[in-house]
């Protein structure tokens, strides 16, 4: 998992995005 810069009000989707891959 890199290490880059996401804006906490989309945090959910990020991590969603993460257990999709």
């Amino acid at each position: 998992m890199k290490n880059v810069y996401v804006p906490w009000n989309n945090i959910q989707g990020f991590f969603s995005n993460v257990n999709m891959n």
